[in-house]
């Protein structure tokens, strides 16, 4: 009886996800038909590798509709946002095993010689553990120690689920206390209200990555593939993600926008809101005029080497920054729920030349996943 209901809850979950991302792609057709920039993928030329499978419906067409009309190229590879969620990506990605690495708070302990954002406060698991993760008994008082020895503005976000920006606040020093913009102080209450976090001073950033937006940290996004058939780890995809002005964080659901970088470092001329709007030139800068990205090396040797000892994650995205002395700094980790969109919209198919090896293993071991309960 537990199996019957472990399978009808698994099929449930996923009738859920199709439904959801559908209706989100059809509010992005529809912004395009009004635009006048959709098209459709010319299936009878070029014929899209996920229609041989089974878990093909025809609303996963509607992506590559979406796709074909903003990267103008008709990619056999592109697959959809369900087809990865649902068929892909679990079976890629071990969520269990991985709850560690998507914890920002272990980056430190698991990789101690990879650089990150200074840390103020930790807390997981609700107790609060300093910087170096000795353990805390936290009051008003021994908070207000600790701030008053800052004087840089400080960031604070949730250590395993600060997805598209959720529950991060910007606070800066005014009359020796710490507040946000709204007014919101950082004080214990507010450390309470958090199972867990991690406080970390804001980065200053490398004169080339703050030029694009000052107000906020612009990131670059390394998507590493580790190869199901040799274990050899490839990147993916690049991309720079730039902010909005007046915004401290760089989500396109926020404003943001990203912009593809290429294989040989190159920034695309062209970069792209979550709906598909192009750009040429945000906040005042130009992208056909920046040309080589700096650290893209750096970066990558840092998220292939991590991507070789993640074990139970083949596709991960790993978000860097570079500070005021060209440190490059490790962000986090994203193990799982991984947006796809900009990288078919920058760069074309998010797997590539990768991607029938992919779809053939995750069709022959989906039917093995389970729902623990």
């Amino acid at each position: 009886m537990k199996k019957i209901y472990k399978k009808l809850l698994k099929k449930l979950l996923i009738a859920l996800s199709y439904r959801k991302n559908n209706v989100l792609i059809k509010e992005k057709v529809r912004q395009l038909i009004r635009k006048k920039k959709y098209k459709v993928f010319p299936v009878k030329d070029v014929k899209p590798i996920i229609v041989n499978y089974p878990f093909y419906t025809k609303a996963d067409l509607l992506y590559l509709n979406f796709f074909y009309s903003i990267l103008n190229k008709p990619d056999a590879n592109f697959i959809s946002l369900p087809i990865y969620y649902n068929v892909v990506e679990p079976v890629l990605n071990d969520i269990k095993q991985l709850r560690g690495i998507k914890d920002k708070n272990y980056l430190n302990i698991l990789f101690p010689s990879v650089k990150t954002p200074a840390t103020v406060l930790r807390k997981m698991n609700y107790a609060f553990y300093d910087k170096d993760f000795n353990t805390l008994e936290l009051d008003s008082k021994t908070l207000n120690n600790l701030l008053d020895c800052l004087s840089v503005d400080l960031i604070l976000k949730p250590s395993n689920d600060s997805g598209a920006g959720k529950s991060i606040k910007l606070f800066s020093k005014e009359r020796g206390k710490y507040f946000d913009r709204n007014g919101l102080e950082l004080d214990l209450s507010l450390l309470m209200s958090y199972p867990d976090f991690i406080i970390q001073e804001v980065v200053r950033q490398h004169n080339f990555f703050s030029q694009f937006n000052q107000d906020s940290n612009n990131t670059v996004r390394i998507l590493t593939y580790r190869s199901i058939k040799n274990n050899c780890v490839s990147v993916l995809h690049r991309l720079l993600r730039v902010g909005s002005k007046g915004n401290f964080l760089d989500h396109d659901n926020l404003g943001g926008i990203a912009v593809g970088i290429s294989d040989s470092h190159m920034l695309n001329s062209f970069g792209y809101s979550q709906f598909g709007d192009e750009f040429g030139i945000f906040n005042g800068i130009l992208f056909d005029s920046i040309g080589n990205v700096p650290f893209i090396d750096k970066m990558e040797a840092v998220a292939c080497d991590l991507a070789k000892k993640v074990i139970y994650g083949r596709i991960l995205a790993f978000d860097f920054t570079v500070d005021i002395d060209g440190n490059v700094l490790l962000i986090e980790i994203n193990a799982w729920r991984n947006g796809i969109s900009q990288y078919q919209m920058n760069n074309g198919s998010v797997f590539g030349s990768y991607t029938k090896e992919v779809l053939d293993f995750c069709y022959k071991k989906q039917s093995d996943l389970v729902i623990t309960i």
